[in-house]
């Protein structure tokens, strides 16, 4: 769930540590994940992912900006959970590829 802009730079850090964390245990490249965008959802590709931001891939065009909550799976069973992370759509080279900036503190649940 993402806070208000006037999170602590503390804050912003130990959650992209725990993204990083998270995707030192598995290859963090060509995951399923589910998209959110402007009341639509999309199934994409995590295509690469760093502490500011990720690169997804979509078979379905995508919005070229907006708010967008990227879902990833923990496992591959129903209830192993996800990890959600909030963010900006920030650029598209081609209809199904897009840059998402990191925004705000993110939870995993």
């Amino acid at each position: 769930m993402a806070m208000g802009s006037g999170d602590s730079e503390a804050d912003a850090h130990e959650v992209r540590a725990r993204v990083k964390r998270k995707f030192e245990r598995r290859d963090a490249r060509h995951l399923d994940v589910t998209v959110e965008c402007q009341g639509e959802t999309y199934e994409a590709v995590l295509e690469d992912i760093s502490p500011n931001g990720l690169r997804i891939k979509c078979e379905d065009e995508l919005p070229s900006r907006g708010s967008v909550s990227v879902h990833i799976p923990k496992g591959k069973g129903e209830n192993d959970g996800e990890l959600v992370l909030d963010g900006v759509l920030r650029w598209t080279n081609t209809v199904t590829e897009a840059g998402v900036e990191l925004t705000g503190k993110q939870e995993t649940f």
